[in-house]
């Protein structure tokens, strides 16, 4: 691991999955001035490829099967 810091101001953090880690995630991007996109069925829809699109960082915080899509289609966009 190698810990990072990014300036978000304004950025595109998509959270995947609005639960518990996904909530905490978001508040924390928030905080850090970007601009918050929850993809979750609960809340608003289900994750589609497309919604990483003009992302600077995302988080993958939902069930195993919807993350390893996120994290394969975030490497794929280079997020």
């Amino acid at each position: 691991m190698f810990p990072v810091t990014l300036d978000l101001t304004g950025r595109t953090v998509v959270v995947v999955g609005y639960g518990a880690v996904g909530r905490r995630k978001a508040a924390a991007a928030a905080a850090a001035g970007a601009v918050v996109r929850v993809v979750d069925p609960v809340v608003n829809e289900a994750y589609h490829p497309d919604h990483l699109a003009g992302a600077a960082l995302a988080f993958a915080c939902g069930p195993a099967d919807v993350n390893a899509r996120v994290v394969a289609d975030a490497r794929a966009r280079g997020v």
